[in-house]
């Protein structure tokens, strides 16, 4: 979700009343789009796919550099991006894999230098901070690490805390209250060790905001025998400082819009990113109706 996302902010007041006519007739828990799409890499997709699989791998390129808006033209979102990139992979040559592979990794892969990744930084001794769903990593070096205030001395920064608080909450109302898929378990990946992390949702906390961007989620992998649910992880912002909403209400409309693309990706990965992005907005209203960021 970018600052200045204005055509995504308005096709998400436009298409309210479509979306609620939707949701009645398929409901959170309607059939798996698996069974009504063909898997990408199939004989049904066009011949021009290897170009639109190299196109889908640039504009993920673009998004993940940490370009600021209104750099170029084809600067987006990271989690659209990141999608498209992910339902193209099967078309990737070896080496464009290669890339896709540094795009779509978490923050945590020591390798990846990009803006949107931690550079190298190690995570925190104290990371991460796991509620019953939900595990909140950080890093106490570098940029992305987050204000260091623990006003309790638990060990845990208490930005952290207030992260994984939001993020449950969020968990609680899109999949408790309205009734929608929790995102697809990733097994034991973000795991430091044991077992009480297996499965659990993974957010990380990194200096986003210098990007004019609230966070972003990836879908990382496909799920096991399936050809459009996915798994994945989002990164928050580590301190909501640079934009005017404030830190509290910036996380908590992103966290809302943001955990929507997660639950989306165990839906179909695949769906157009207009009404992606549309419904996610939409989500904002529902869990941060007095927030009203998608008006800026």
């Amino acid at each position: 979700m970018r600052f200045s996302d204005i055509t995504s902010r308005l096709l998400g007041a436009t298409v309210a009343w479509t979306l609620a006519v939707t949701l009645l007739l398929s409901g959170p828990g309607s059939a798996a789009p698996e069974a009504q799409a063909p898997a990408p890499g199939s004989a049904t997709l066009p011949p021009e796919a290897a170009d639109a699989a190299r196109e889908a791998l640039q504009r993920a390129e673009v998004a993940m550099s940490g370009a600021p808006v209104g750099a170029s033209d084809t600067v987006e979102s990271p989690t659209l991006a990141l999608a498209d990139l992910l339902v193209a992979y099967p078309e990737l040559s070896v080496q464009q894999r290669r890339q896709a592979d540094r795009l779509l990794a978490r923050p945590t892969d020591s390798s990846k230098e990009e803006p949107l990744k931690w550079g190298g930084s190690p995570e925190s001794p104290n990371s991460p901070d796991c509620g019953p769903r939900v595990c909140v990593h950080w890093t106490d070096t570098g940029d992305d690490a987050p204000s260091a205030i623990d006003e309790n001395f638990d060990g845990i920064p208490d930005w952290v805390r207030t992260t994984l608080t939001e993020v449950e909450a969020v968990w609680d109302f899109e999949v408790g209250t309205l009734g929608y898929r929790a995102p697809a378990s990733d097994g034991t990946l973000g795991n430091k060790g044991g077992d009480d992390t297996d499965g659990l949702f993974d957010v990380y906390l990194g200096n986003l905001g210098p990007e004019a961007l609230f966070g972003y989620c990836a879908p990382e992998e496909l799920v096991s025998g399936q050809s459009w649910l996915a798994y994945g992880y989002c990164v928050l912002d580590n301190d909501y400082a640079e934009f005017p909403l404030g830190p509290l209400p910036s996380l908590k409309v992103t966290a809302a819009h943001e955990f929507f693309h997660a639950i989306q990706f165990n839906y179909d990965v695949g769906e157009d990113n207009w009404f992606k992005e549309a419904t996610a907005t939409w989500m904002e209203e529902r869990v941060a109706d007095s927030v009203n960021d998608n008006r800026g």
